[in-house]
């Protein structure tokens, strides 16, 4: 018998997919959504003290588990009828891992460091420092944007898209995706081009991730789920042949 899928990869995919879930969950329900000005920001930031730096190493961490897991899901969806869908939806997910990673560089290490500065800066050093702490503000929005477009509203509708080509995954998982998705791609786009607000930035940000790394994690539930069923198959074949 042929498999498509080894168990063990499929083990690999399934768990890196539960790891990387919870720890993206965790990590961003630590992180403060930047729904706030300049000043405020750089407060917040220069008052998290020694955990801001080690929270966004942890970002970092789960973006790359969360993209390794990505890839695993497009490896069990070989043999559908389109396979470009995935390598598209692959190189999606590699370029919005680069971005978040990019932008965990410039948040969690040199805007610690900036607003350390600026917070302690008095009279003319601050009037100095206000435009390049708000030049690191509007970065930072655009990056969140442009990742959150490119991995929600981009990469996970692609593979959601190549799901209900597939007998590998029920089809209501690749609606939810599908769903996740397209609101992802409003909210990256509308944080993109707009900037921060209460309703894009944190209850938009949090209702279409919630619901992209729950989509995430069932993906990863059911490649253990099948990995579990491929490993018995061996055991099945032989004792029908005693």
């Amino acid at each position: 018998m042929t498999r498509l899928n080894d168990p063990r990869v499929l083990r690999l995919g399934g768990w890196l997919a539960i790891a990387g879930t919870i720890l993206s969950v965790v990590v961003n329900a630590l992180h403060p959504h930047q729904d706030i000005g300049t000043d405020p920001f750089m407060v917040e930031v220069h008052e998290a003290g020694g955990m801001w730096i080690p929270l966004h190493y942890g970002i970092s961490v789960a973006v790359v588990l969360d993209l390794f897991a990505m890839l695993a899901i497009g490896k069990t969806l070989r043999g559908i009828d389109r396979p470009d869908i995935v390598r598209y939806a692959n190189g999606t997910a590699v370029v919005s891992a680069a971005v978040m990673l990019v932008l965990m560089g410039i948040d969690g290490f040199s805007t610690k460091h900036i607003a350390d500065f600026y917070v302690a800066a008095q009279g003319a050093e601050k009037t100095a420092a206000y435009p390049v702490a708000y030049l690191i503000l509007l970065l930072l929005l655009a990056l969140l944007g442009l990742w959150y477009a490119l991995f929600f509203g981009v990469a996970m509708p692609l593979y959601s898209i190549a799901m209900l080509r597939s007998t590998f995954y029920p089809r209501w998982l690749g609606l939810l995706g599908l769903t996740a998705g397209i609101g992802g791609l409003i909210t990256g786009s509308l944080t993109y081009l707009l900037g921060s607000s209460f309703l894009v930035t944190t209850l938009m940000f949090l209702l279409f991730s919630s619901l992209g790394f729950l989509w995430l994690l069932l993906a990863g539930v059911r490649q253990l789920k099948v990995a579990s069923e491929e490993a018995k198959v061996p055991e099945t074949a032989e004792g029908a042949l005693r």
